[in-house]
């Protein structure tokens, strides 16, 4: 259920805000590349205990506290049980691992490339538009491209 709220937000964010230039979209993506990082990576080291803050907020209190294989064998007890994902990420299931357990992929991951991708498939659409109106394959009227 979470997934598809997250989706959804996903969809009226890209339909509700455009970008005006490419250069907004690289700026945006070139910031959110260190944030990631920073967050992520970084505040690990700066923490007292080594967590990680985006991890944290993510997950509405971090992963579970105890060993995994303890909790693979006592799934029930209090330091089994980690936060609660809050709708601001997806939880995608690990195929393949024989653990289990679920990798966590923020929505920003996917609103900002989708901002730059939005922004390019408008412009191509306004190209093919102008060179239906000026009568040529694309090109726009008096820009030559013979010999």
């Amino acid at each position: 259920v979470q997934d598809v709220f997250g989706l959804c937000m996903c969809v009226l964010f890209l339909d509700t805000i455009k970008l005006n230039a490419v250069k907004v979209g690289a700026v945006l993506l070139i910031v959110a590349f260190f944030y990631d990082i920073f967050f992520v990576f970084v505040t690990p080291l700066l923490t007292k205990h080594g967590e990680s803050i985006m991890v944290n907020v993510a997950t509405s209190g971090g992963p579970p506290k105890a060993d995994p294989s303890w909790c693979e064998k006592y799934p029930t007890t209090e330091e089994c049980k980690g936060g609660d994902p809050l709708p601001m990420l997806f939880a995608v299931p690990r195929i393949g691992d024989y653990q289990g357990g679920m990798s966590m992929l923020g929505l920003g991951d996917i609103v900002l490339p989708g901002l730059l991708l939005s922004f390019a498939s408008r412009f191509d659409e306004a190209k093919r538009l102008m060179g239906l109106v000026s009568g040529g394959a694309g090109r726009a009227a008096g820009s030559g491209g013979g010999s």
